[in-house]
């Protein structure tokens, strides 16, 4: 019996991407929305210090 290949996890990202050149090939979105995905997929995130960091919600009181 062959040992089995460890598989890569894939990033959420990876996957959005993936779906996104499904959609693409079947021509149920458009280059443009193709290249946002892209964007999106592939551009570097910056790390931002939690002092620099906005929250995200806030209470109201």
């Amino acid at each position: 019996m062959k040992p089995k290949k460890k598989e890569k996890k894939q990033t959420m990202l990876e996957v959005a991407h993936e779906m996104a050149k499904g959609l693409r090939k079947a021509e149920l979105i458009d280059a443009i929305a193709m290249q946002e995905f892209d964007e999106l997929c592939f551009s570097s995130v910056e790390n931002v210090s939690s002092t620099k960091a906005k929250p995200t919600c806030t209470k109201k009181t």
